[in-house]
């Protein structure tokens, strides 16, 4: 039996006619030229996977960073809103706020009892939310400022219809007593011009006198402004009394009925006498130096029933 052959003949036959050509392969170079062959096909098999998968990486990366940047700009979108939104509810809470003190002052003019002496939300142990910080988006968890924002909306809201409720009550109360309402009074008692120095140099109270340093009770408030400001009846009546007392050089009492009266003192001059009916705004007279003084200044008075009242309770606007 003939010993297998450990070579290949390798044949190669032109197609245009000329000799073939023949080479002759050892077995163990067939072998090594297939272990090749198979190594280069598993190397070029195991790059294009591995740039395949390499590509694969890049193309979610980029993805990834898209969605990243979309999320930043959702949570910057929402941060604004936030903010818009914090500071309109905030707006919303000084206007309620604004509000309740205007009508605890309507209800002092009127002799009511207080907003929060009423069955208000006030009265039954609500208040006025704190202020919406803005900046509580960076530090605290969404869920816990939405949930924050529901509740300042939620006691807002009841405020709302609390000082709706109770403002429509006090319009009509007062729809009937306008005639007490126009005569108390309500206003300003100088008409300054808008950029027109003007000062309280001394309130309702007691103080210091500056005439003898002692310590006396202030029945008014002084008002300084420069002398000939005109000043007006800060309620409708009638002139009671015009001329000169002792201390308080020219003087006008005006008496707005229901036991209120008012009184104007170290006036330059009268505008109007005894007798005279006037109006809420009317001007009556102009402030002077007269009388036991230490300035141009107004000495104003507010007395109901003859007793002495703060007049500042009387000053709206």
């Amino acid at each position: 039996m003939a010993a297998k052959s450990s070579k290949y003949t390798v044949c190669l036959l032109p197609q245009d006619g000329s000799a073939p050509k023949q080479f002759t392969l050892s077995k163990w170079m067939v072998w090594v030229f297939v272990v090749l062959i198979t190594g280069l096909i598993g190397a070029g098999a195991y790059l294009g996977m591995d740039n395949y998968k390499l590509r694969l990486a890049q193309d979610n990366s980029l993805e990834l960073k898209n969605t990243i940047a979309a999320q930043d700009r959702e949570i910057e979108r929402l941060r604004v809103q936030f903010a818009q939104s914090a500071e309109r509810i905030n707006k919303f809470n000084e206007t309620l706020l604004s509000l309740h003190e205007f009508e605890k002052k309507i209800r002092l003019l009127a002799n009511l009892e207080d907003a929060e002496d009423s069955s208000s939300f006030l009265a039954i142990g609500g208040s006025f939310p704190d202020e919406l910080d803005p900046s509580l988006l960076e530090d605290a968890e969404p869920s816990n400022v939405i949930r924050e924002m529901n509740a300042q909306v939620k006691d807002l809201n009841s405020i709302s219809a609390a000082t709706e409720h109770s403002l429509g009550a006090l319009i009509g109360y007062l729809e009937d007593k306008k005639d007490v309402l126009a005569c108390t009074p309500s206003i300003m008692p100088l008409k300054v011009k808008k950029d027109q120095h003007w000062y309280f140099s001394s309130r309702f109270g007691y103080r210091t006198s500056p005439f003898t340093g002692l310590k006396e009770f202030h029945k008014g408030l002084d008002l300084c402004a420069s002398t000939g400001t005109p000043i007006m009846s800060t309620a409708n009546g009638k002139v009671t009394f015009s001329g000169k007392k002792s201390g308080f050089g020219n003087v006008i009492v005006i008496d707005h009925g229901h036991g209120i009266s008012t009184r104007y003192a170290h006036l330059n001059k009268f505008n109007v006498k005894n007798g005279d009916k006037v109006q809420r705004g009317e001007i009556v007279g102009e402030v002077g130096n007269t009388g036991r003084s230490t300035g141009p200044h107004l000495h104003y008075e507010v007395h109901l029933n003859g007793v002495p009242m703060n007049p500042q309770r009387y000053i709206l606007n």
